[in-house]
């Protein structure tokens, strides 16, 4: 048995065809509202073949006659990454030396299976109708080619035989998509995607994180206590494109909220999260960014202050932990003076005046969590408090009427201040956070393209399968996130807009 924190081994050319796959997505999102009605859900076929123990399954409706399908074909044309990376897909679907595709249907899946070996083998299937596709089997160096039914199964004989038992319905074969997780999940998915996947809670941690970059980036965003897996799917929306994530894990500790319009957010701030788990989703944010000397010093500070609250401090309960209301607003805001972006968290609080008191009881804590003492100073002529970290990052805090607000830089605070026009006002941000009037757990919003302009694409830019398509993404606008939850599943709907 292989360690639980032990990649599974894939052959790099099958790990290239899965990132290419998952690029789909990123094409698949430069789509914009089709010819309206119900299209109905996208044919799922495939799925029905996949074993039942697979780790993570790609999904994609490739039917030219559904409308979802046409307007992302006839939109993706319009981008000069497009044919090529069509081709590539396609060219990585077959093993070296069988015959290219000469077509293909209305639906291809992709499923990683592990094969009890410490190792993840690819499943391929590919519909490709009930015409002459040559002969039932065929052998391409380890790789098999198996026609079942409507489909060609790809892969290497293991998975082939697992696909082939589903087909034949022979006992004991169980699939992939009769798992009830699986289909309540699936049940929340919008009816015209075009692309849909989803990952179980072993693949997300033991495929997706172990290979870092965007596999990993993508992980830490969806992962969660308790996780048992996740789906995801790409469809039309208003003006742009939706993306929605559904995840089922432990539910939630904290209540919704209903939010205001405005938010603490100047104009030239790259982006906004309201949240009820301020601590849970910035565990998130520095994972998906790679700042693991951030994380840790999150998971210090985080510890010593559970410590001090269960060893009997009534103050910091009463005054501090018990006393965040409402919701708490991540800011992320350009960096300045060589750093790519700083962070201000703004926590509203019943008492500020006790909640300072609580915080100055901290003080003499803090070396033995950061290594260095807090020194005060002053921002907007309000009194804070700061310690130098690293590579000119200042830690720090201050307390402002009934708002805890902490900060990477005090330029930060200054700006969240400062009595300026806010994010709520820009163009995009009413497209695409809006909320009906009902509670949700977080509502975010990021100017795609001016985060892309200072912080660059972490975990992307080293990716050829990126590199295709970074010139098109100028495309992107903004991008706004909902959240909700209901029991134990959380729905978060991700909309793009593409003007």
């Amino acid at each position: 048995m292989t360690s639980r924190r032990r990649a599974f081994a894939l052959p790099r050319r099958r790990w290239r065809v899965l990132g290419l796959v998952a690029v789909v997505a990123v094409a698949l999102v430069l789509v914009r509202a089709g010819e309206g009605g119900d299209p109905g859900p996208p044919p799922q076929s495939a799925l029905a073949l996949v074993p039942r123990d697979a780790l993570v399954v790609l999904h994609a409706s490739t039917d030219r006659d559904r409308p979802p399908v046409a307007a992302a074909r006839r939109l993706a044309e319009r981008f000069a990454a497009w044919p090529g990376l069509r081709e590539r897909i396609r060219e990585g679907l077959v093993p070296r030396g069988c015959p290219p595709l000469e077509g293909i249907g209305d639906e291809v899946a992709l499923a990683l299976v592990p094969d009890g070996a410490g190792r993840a083998s690819t499943l391929a299937l590919v519909e490709v109708g009930a015409r002459d596709a040559g002969p039932p089997l065929r052998r391409c160096g380890g790789q098999q080619v198996r026609r079942l039914g409507r489909f060609l199964a790809i892969g290497r004989p293991g998975v082939v035989r697992a696909a082939r038992a589903l087909h034949e319905r022979r006992p004991g074969a169980r699939s992939f998509a009769r798992q009830p997780l699986v289909r309540d999940l699936t049940e929340g998915l919008p009816r015209d995607r075009v692309l849909d996947a989803w990952v179980t809670r072993d693949g997300l941690r033991r495929v997706l994180v172990p290979r870092g970059g965007l596999a990993a980036t993508v992980a830490a965003l969806v992962d969660r206590p308790g996780l048992a897996g996740a789906a995801v799917a790409v469809a039309p929306g208003d003006g742009g494109a939706r993306i929605v994530v559904r995840t089922r894990g432990a539910a939630p500790g904290r209540a919704s909220f209903t939010p205001a319009s405005t938010t603490s957010a100047p104009a030239g701030a790259l982006a906004s999260l309201r949240t009820v788990d301020p601590l849970g989703d910035l565990r998130r944010i520095l994972a998906a960014a790679g700042e693991r000397d951030a994380q840790a010093l999150l998971r210090r500070a985080t510890t010593a202050t559970a410590r001090l609250v269960a060893d009997g401090s009534s103050r910091l309960r009463r005054d501090l932990v018990d006393a965040v209301r409402g919701s708490s607003e991540l800011v992320l805001l350009p960096g300045g003076r060589g750093l790519s972006a700083a962070m201000a968290v703004v926590v509203p609080v019943t008492d500020g005046a006790r909640a300072r008191a609580a915080l100055r009881s901290l003080h003499d804590r803090v070396p033995a969590i950061a290594g260095r003492r807090l020194r005060r100073t002053t921002v907007a002529g309000r009194s804070a408090w700061t310690l130098e970290w690293r590579d000119g990052v200042r830690l720090g805090y201050l307390v402002v009427g009934n708002r805890v607000i902490l900060f990477t830089r005090p330029g930060a605070a200054r700006e969240v201040l400062r009595p300026r026009r806010r994010l709520s006002a820009v163009d995009g941000f009413g497209r695409t956070t809006a909320t009906g009037g009902k509670p949700v757990m977080s509502i975010g919003f990021l100017d795609f393209q001016r985060l892309l302009r200072v912080v660059g694409a972490p975990g992307l830019a080293d990716r050829p399968a990126y590199a295709a398509v970074e010139g098109d993404l100028a495309a992107i606008r903004a991008v706004g996130m909902v959240s909700r939850a209901s029991g134990g599943d959380t729905t978060a709907s991700i909309d793009l807009w593409i003007p």
